[in-house]
């Protein structure tokens, strides 16, 4: 667990870094559209557009490798690290958005040699928030974990629970549209069996994210 620890320290020493250095931010501020003369031709001018008015919606898509190297399986000891890949999409408005995941995760196996199994597949639903100007972003999603292989006691299809919190992704606007973002460190449980004897995985990922739009 120590690594771990280290590797959060790592996390939020470079958010701090990002912070400071003024990366640059995810997506420039719109520029403010200057009031125009009214029609009446006495000089007077329409009030500006009221700054508490609502933010406009920004869709996105996403798609997204992850590693893991620390985890956890519950009563297991057999379960080497793990990567995967999945798609995201959703909308922003301003700081707050919603989006949708579907993403695969594969496991290599060590119980007599090192075998490859399909992992789980997980579909899930959250709320992110950008903070630091649109430099990081912190999210939660909670879906589903289906097992996609068969195992002595349980079989593939079997559906439990999935949970993601990403505390401090950071972001890097690469192009007009594009984004990468950095994940370094974020906890993950899948657990596609919750009956006994129970599956369940705590994964201490990092993520490698190409976003467009937002």
């Amino acid at each position: 667990m120590r690594g771990v620890w280290v590797a959060y320290a790592l996390s939020w020493t470079l958010c701090a870094a990002t912070l400071a250095g003024g990366a640059p931010v995810a997506r420039a501020q719109a520029t403010p559209v200057p009031p125009s003369p009214s029609v009446d031709g006495l000089g007077a001018q329409e009030t500006p557009q009221s700054s508490t008015a609502a933010a406009p919606r920004r869709l996105w898509v996403a798609a997204t490798l992850h590693a893991s190297v620390f985890g956890d399986l519950l009563d297991r000891s057999t379960l080497l690290p793990r990567f995967g890949y999945g798609v995201r999409g959703g909308a922003r408005f301003g700081r707050w958005g919603v989006f949708g995941l579907v993403e695969r995760d594969h496991w290599i196996l060590s119980e007599l040699d090192l075998r490859y199994v399909n992992g789980v597949l997980n579909v899930a639903v959250g709320g992110e928030l950008l903070y630091a100007n649109g430099r990081v972003s912190a999210s939660l999603a909670v879906g589903t974990s289906t097992l996609l292989h068969h195992q002595p006691l349980n079989r593939a299809g079997t559906t439990g629970l999935y949970v993601a919190v990403r505390p401090a992704g950071l972001r890097y606007a690469v192009l007009r549209h594009a984004t990468v973002q950095v994940d370094l460190l974020s906890l993950v449980v899948e657990a596609p069996v919750l009956r006994f004897p129970v599956l369940v995985e705590i994964q201490y990922r990092a993520a490698l994210t190409l976003e467009y739009g937002g």
